[in-house]
């Protein structure tokens, strides 16, 4: 009896003993704060059966049993709570269910063994003091919760820490992780046997040594700890570790300013062994005045280092001045850093900025020699960069606004956050400035900084355009010199063989309807003489298809064409008994000839109004779509046949009784020589003519001198 009794006692104090030790080299430490707590839960435990196996009665073992009731129901909480933060699992720890969680077991155990007692062992008296014999009645699980509570939590510490051994890459943590692994299962073995096995048996020959066995896993924290200094129990170790590996110089002055220490970062630097750099002066080492570095706290500064071989060795230095607890002045502490390869980069950072502005002087010269006008916008409008044309030519410098220009705000139809909104932008533009024409073109960029600018460039195209559109006039005259020289011959030959005849005839043909014996063929000579003027007619409009225009083509609006026309064909429809409907819509200016373009609304509107029946509608309208100005003429007459779509438009073709065949052949002349096209949709229950006259690549905006704006 005696000899348990002792073991328990030394137990209880060897548990106390590592708990304070370890607790004693790092109080803030939470794993030696757990550590602490499990050595006085066991040690509390041990003592409790101490006073079991010397107690004189049944009673008072079975109280102090019931007492320690306490501790061994919590231990194996504890001891996984201990687990899951040595091997960094605390991340399953984070709300206050889940730690409750962890010791609900440890609670149950308590209520069944201490408050209730709902679980009884069977007390017998044994030659080493009394022993418990494993409780019955109760069931299976309840009579033996503590047990597989205590085998289910020691089982999961156990691959914890195997685990944890696995995953470290560091040999020391390796061998922690054997050492507990084995000691943890050494303890589980010789528990299990003598608090589970034996007991369940009824065999009260051998004491209970779990918690004995159990010395052997809190042995092997404590020896890892100071053995392998793997767990966070001293800040001091892992500062002197830091302070051992760390690259940067690291040299310890005391009070006179001679060497005390220097880590292996100052050595390597300066090439010194330890007991050679020691009791050196740091005057000696540093080429600068460091009497300020002895005065307090030093923010970086560079100096030069001279080395064992004195090569001077520029670097970047910190020092503080090392106090006691009274404020006593103990040395200094100095650290450094090499910055040799830092002062090259910056050597070629500086020469690399030369090259840079040298090149953007050269740059700013060509782009100002450029013929182009050249700027660089922000997406505010304001200007980044302009060159010396841009801004003779509209007064704008950098750090102003593009538009002032032509106003105050910007220019209505400007294109620029278009480009910043779509990054892309391929249409080009056309200025009017001034009498001059600039092409655009804008591109996207992004500055040093990565702001986006965009590089706006105009190209004064004034002459190559005056050029084109010569060349083009040229080039028609020549065609018209052509036709009109075939023309002309057949309208020669035309006058003599058929006109002169013609007109004769036609003479004649009045001279004998006057006379009185001829007075009953009046309606016979009407008639003939109606068809030489009606061959007379086809002869004018034939001879109209190579007809020039004497006028010019000029910038101006469909609509203002159509209002000047509506009154007249308002007359023709009115007459008929019949209606016309005029629906203007938004247009653009573009380039017409009024008296072509006069005659071709005046045939496309009459021969929707020869279409129709009385009561009729023939609509006009206007609009823009797909980059043309479109003309439209819709008649409600009864359309044309599908066979016929294919030849309207050919001289002399027509769906008329009393037609020449001419009219639409005019309107397609008309429109070829305005680069348009003419569509034509025809129903049952009328036909509708499409003209579009295309709008000119880009956008024309004119301006003045007053700001005036003026877009086409």
């Amino acid at each position: 009896m005696i000899v348990i009794i002792t073991v328990y006692l030394i137990c209880s104090s060897v548990y106390i003993f590592m708990g304070i030790t370890i607790l004693s080299k790092d109080p803030k430490s939470k794993i030696n704060k757990i550590f602490f707590t499990v050595c006085l839960n066991l040690s509390l435990w041990a003592f409790c059966y101490a006073l079991v196996s010397g107690s004189t009665s049944a009673e008072r073992a079975a109280f102090y049993n019931r007492l320690s009731s306490l501790f061994w129901s919590s231990f194996s909480s504890q001891f996984l709570y201990l687990s899951i933060y040595l091997t960094e699992n605390d991340k399953y720890l984070k709300k206050l269910w889940q730690h409750i969680a962890l010791f609900v077991p440890a609670i149950i155990s308590i209520y069944l063994y201490f408050i209730k007692q709902i679980t009884v062992c069977e007390i017998v008296q044994v030659p080493y003091g009394w022993a418990f014999l494993s409780p019955k009645g109760k069931g299976l699980f309840w009579d033996n919760f503590y047990s597989i509570n205590y085998i289910i939590y020691t089982l999961i510490s156990i691959w914890l820490i195997v685990q944890f051994g696995k995953k470290s890459k560091l040999k020391r943590v390796r061998k922690q992780a054997k050492v507990l692994t084995y000691s943890i299962i050494t303890a589980l073995a010789i528990g299990s046997i003598t608090d589970i096995v034996l007991p369940l048996s009824g065999i009260e020959t051998m004491p209970k040594l779990a918690l004995v066995s159990i010395l052997i896993v809190i042995g092997g924290i404590w020896y890892s700890s100071s053995k392998y200094k793997l767990m966070t129990l001293s800040t001091e170790s892992v500062v002197l570790d830091v302070l051992k590996i760390m690259n940067d110089g690291l040299i310890i002055a005391d009070q006179d300013g001679k060497v005390l220490n220097a880590n292996n970062g100052a050595l390597r630097l300066l090439g010194y062994e330890k007991n050679e750099i020691r009791g050196l002066s740091i005057k000696s080492l540093f080429h600068y005045n460091l009497e300020q570095f002895t005065r307090g706290i030093s923010n970086k500064s560079e100096t030069e280092i001279i080395s064992k071989n004195n090569e001077m060795i520029p670097v970047s230095i910190s020092s503080s001045v090392l106090l006691d607890d009274f404020g006593d002045e103990l040395g200094t502490v100095i650290i450094f850093q090499n910055i040799t390869e830092i002062k090259e980069i910056q050597k070629q950072l500086s020469k690399a900025h030369e090259a840079i502005k040298e090149d953007n002087l050269r740059l700013h010269d060509l782009i100002n020699s450029l013929p182009g006008l050249v700027i660089v916008l922000k997406e505010n409008y304001e200007v980044r960069f302009v060159n010396r044309n841009y801004s003779s030519v509209f007064g704008v410098t950098e750090g102003k606004f593009c538009y002032e220009a032509a106003g105050k705000e910007p220019c209505k139809h400007c294109r620029l956050k278009e480009v910043f909104q779509k990054e892309h932008f391929d249409k080009m533009e056309e200025l009017l400035f001034n009498n001059r024409i600039y092409e655009v073109t804008m591109r996207l960029i992004r500055d040093v900084d990565g702001s986006r600018l965009v590089v706006r460039t105009l190209y004064d195209v004034t002459d190559r355009k005056e050029a084109e559109q010569e060349l083009l006039r040229l080039q028609t005259e020549m065609t018209h010199l052509e036709r009109l020289n075939l023309v002309g011959q057949m309208a020669a030959g035309i006058a003599h063989e058929i006109r002169n005849p013609l007109t004769t005839v036609r003479g004649y043909l009045q001279l004998m309807g006057s006379k009185r014996e001829f007075q009953s063929l009046e309606p016979t000579f009407k008639l003939m003489i109606d068809e030489l003027d009606r061959a007379n007619m086809i002869i004018s409009d034939y001879l109209a298809l190579a007809k020039k225009s004497d006028s010019e083509r000029c910038y101006q609006n469909i609509n203002e064409i159509l209002h000047r026309l509506y009154p007249l064909l308002e007359a023709d429809t009115y007459a008929q008994n019949k209606k016309i409907v005029f629906a203007p819509g938004p247009t653009r200016d573009i380039l017409l000839n009024t008296e072509e373009i006069s005659q071709l609304v005046l045939n496309l509107c009459r021969n929707g109004i020869e279409a129709m029946g009385a009561g009729g509608t023939i609509t006009l309208r206007t609009y823009c779509e797909d980059n043309h100005v479109v003309f439209s003429v819709q008649d409600e007459g009864s359309g044309i046949q599908a066979e016929y779509m294919d030849r309207l438009g050919t001289p002399f073709f027509t769906t008329k009784e009393n037609g020449t065949g001419l009219g639409l052949s005019i309107c397609y002349s008309i429109v070829e020589r305005h680069g348009a096209t003419i569509d034509i949709h025809s129903t049952p229950r009328g036909t509708t003519f499409f003209v579009r006259f295309p709008i000119p690549n880009g956008t024309y905006i004119l301006l003045n001198q007053e700001g005036t704006i003026n877009v086409r």
